[in-house]
């Protein structure tokens, strides 16, 4: 859905992620309707969808439920 999108695009920006710097540009995920997405961009981008191949869509209830809505933090050596 387009909430899962919305959550996962915002999800790999977060500081955390190991793929924010594959996302530069991309500002934010915006829900229009059930199934679709708008993206605002810091500039046009040419190459976004592919950028986008390296997100993972991820079930914003299944995440939330798992306690992993945030990305784990890798450089503070967080563990699963």
């Amino acid at each position: 859905t387009a909430d899962d999108v919305v959550f996962s695009i915002a999800r790999a920006l977060h500081k955390n992620s190991q793929r924010s710097f594959q996302l530069r540009g991309i500002l934010e995920a915006r829900k229009v309707d059930d199934l679709t997405v708008d993206f605002l961009l810091a500039a046009p981008d040419a190459v976004l969808p592919e950028k986008l191949i390296y997100v993972g869509i991820m079930s914003k209830a299944w995440s939330l439920a798992h306690g992993v809505a945030e990305p784990q933090n890798y450089n503070a050596k967080q563990e699963t």
